[in-house]
């Protein structure tokens, strides 16, 4: 992209023999990663920064240590996998397949193994973007602008590391329901991605919300309405409703619930879908069947609705998958 780096130090050898580097790269703004899916499973994205990367040690086990800001014009994705050994770790591990033992004092001794050990302290800016895919084809995604600081860590003939947190400040949650519906979650400012050692063992914590979502509550609450009333026909009115999804848990199979808000409503409306709120947080079934039905149809489902639990609590770890779940639920249970 036309940025610049200084470089300052040299090579050192010994009349050309073991030889060593001592070097530092220093600069405002330059392109550190440009990669693609097919480069690296764990992530791939663009990446530009400011900051130093240091380089010490003989050739044959170089110590490189990067601190940099991570800024603008930077897109890292993070494919989520469910299954741990699809990725293998060990595939960035450097490792001296040709380790010798040496005698040292009369003593039996292993030299220590070749390669490049890497240290990042890393800070994250909020212009820098970053994506989890839980599911590309089904396009279930999280896109987030954020704030935190990362350490990663791939030691000589160890694991590769990471520490620190990621906040968001910004995001959305974009899912595809079958290519036929098509969604989009404002993820809530605060949320948190935190590593602790092992990348796949990160926490996920986060609030996204589904927003202009206007429904006519007398599905919702048909059971407490008289017919013919007054109140029937104010319950007829679309009023907007609030819809909230909640992750939390482990970045590969978090928890995922529901919450559900009526903000404009008033007078005895108001008691009611309170009072049925109260009984859903105690009914995960019945909460799921009218999250299904806000989602996919865009209005409730009557409690008399196919009586039976038409809707079991089998949810899942993305939205995509939650909602095949319910709608393969319903099916069965409307053809049995």
């Amino acid at each position: 992209f036309g940025n610049k780096a200084t470089m300052s130090g040299g090579i050192s050898h010994n009349y050309l023999k073991d030889l060593g580097v001592a070097a530092t790269l220093s600069t405002s703004r330059f392109l550190a990663m440009d990669t693609k899916k097919e480069d690296n499973s764990l992530y791939y994205g663009t990446a530009l920064g400011a900051g130093e990367v240091l380089f010490n040690g003989p050739f044959s086990q170089v110590d490189i240590y990067v601190n940099a800001a991570v800024d603008d014009s930077t897109h890292i994705v993070i494919p989520v996998t469910y299954d741990r050994e699809a990725t293998e770790l060990n595939t960035i591990r450097f490792v001296n397949k040709h380790e010798e033992e040496i005698i040292e004092g009369g003593g039996l001794t292993r030299e220590s193994p070749a390669g490049i050990s890497v240290e990042m302290d890393l800070s994250i800016k909020e212009n820098a973007v970053m994506e989890l895919i839980f599911n590309e084809q089904l396009g279930d995604v999280i896109r987030g602008q954020g704030r935190g600081n990362i350490r990663i860590l791939v030691p000589r003939g160890e694991d590769f590391q990471m520490f620190g947190d990621y906040t968001i400040e910004k995001g959305d949650y974009l899912f595809t329901f079958w290519n036929v519906i098509n969604k989009d979650f404002s993820v809530k400012k605060g949320g948190t991605i935190a590593w602790n050692g092992d990348p796949f063992e990160a926490k996920i914590k986060l609030e996204a919300e589904y927003k202009n979502l206007t429904v006519t509550p007398l599905n919702f609450i048909k059971e407490y309405i008289t017919p013919g009333s007054n109140l029937e026909a104010e319950a007829y009115k679309r009023t907007d409703v609030e819809l909230t999804l909640l992750l939390e848990g482990e970045l590969l199979k978090p928890d995922i619930n529901f919450d559900i808000k009526f903000p404009s409503l008033t007078s005895q409306l108001q008691t009611f879908t309170d009072g049925k709120l109260r009984l859903l947080k105690g009914d995960q079934n019945e909460l799921n069947r009218q999250v299904f039905g806000l989602i996919v149809i865009g209005q409730f489902f009557p409690s008399d609705f196919s009586s039976g639990n038409v809707l079991g609590n089998t949810a899942g770890n993305t939205l995509s998958e939650f909602l095949s779940n319910q709608f393969s639920l319903l099916v069965n249970n409307l053809f049995s």
